[in-house]
């Protein structure tokens, strides 16, 4: 058999000088942010193997806790909705090569969630690009949408800094289970947002008086409960905390 050799000149510089053949770099492939990929794998287990969400979100080493129990709660809660987009839609028909657990994911960021989805890697690009077939098949699905509840105030409770700091307060709670949302907030109305939608184990820090913490209207009974930490903390209205502020006011 013969082989043929390659008789192309070998490429020349300007001075005429032989260039060495570089090898074609091979295009990096964008990856899938780490909250989604997360999410999808949780999103697996919850569904096929009835695990403990919140058990596997606390477990996971990449995904922040705050961010990862509202994703989920998100997707759980609107996931017969998701479902039938995506079987309206055809995605998964039509983009085999597609995770379903990841589309589910996707789907829920942008429809539902934030309406945007992060970053461009390959499965981002590909659900993006059925935006507009999703959000119809969304206002013709015979499907109820999740059920909204009344929104119930939330818990107030100051730490007591006689007693114990801020960060030593924080890291007490979240021994117990509880999980803070570290985010960073552009306004007042987003943190409001961000209060609204607490999960059960969430708490988050003041917008104005950081040793002020909120927590969910259901965590009235852990309260009631918590004996044990009466002295490091107080059940306290916010507005019975601005007399305090405005009578001392900064040197």
């Amino acid at each position: 058999m013969v082989v043929e050799q390659d008789s192309s000149p070998p490429a020349v510089d300007g001075e005429g000088q032989q260039q060495e053949q570089q090898p074609q770099q091979r295009r990096h492939k964008i990856p899938v942010p780490t909250n989604y990929r997360s999410a999808s794998k949780i999103l697996r287990l919850v569904v096929e193997e009835r695990r403990n969400v919140k058990s596997l979100v606390l477990e996971d080493k990449h995904l922040r806790k705050g961010k990862g129990l509202a994703m989920m709660d998100l997707i759980l809660v609107n996931l017969t909705q998701i479902k039938d987009l995506v079987r309206r839609t055809e995605l998964l028909e039509k983009e085999p090569r597609l995770n379903p657990w990841l589309a589910t994911v996707l789907v829920a960021e942008l429809i539902f969630g934030r309406k945007e989805l992060t970053g461009d890697s390959l499965p981002v690009q590909c659900v993006r690009r059925y935006r507009e077939a999703l959000q119809e098949a969304l206002t013709t699905s015979e499907v109820a949408p999740a059920k909204q509840l009344d929104f119930k105030e939330p818990r107030y409770v100051r730490i007591n800094v006689n007693m114990l700091a801020p960060p030593g307060a924080i890291r007490l709670l979240q021994e117990e289970g509880w999980v803070l949302v570290d985010e960073e907030f552009a306004s007042y109305a987003e943190y409001l947002e961000r209060v609204r939608n607490l999960g059960d184990s969430e708490f988050l820090v003041d917008f104005h008086f950081r040793e002020m913490l909120v927590f969910p209207n259901s965590a009235k009974n852990y309260w009631g409960r918590a004996t044990e930490h009466k002295q490091k903390f107080v059940l306290q209205n916010k507005a019975c905390l601005l007399p305090t502020y405005l009578l001392n006011p900064a040197k």
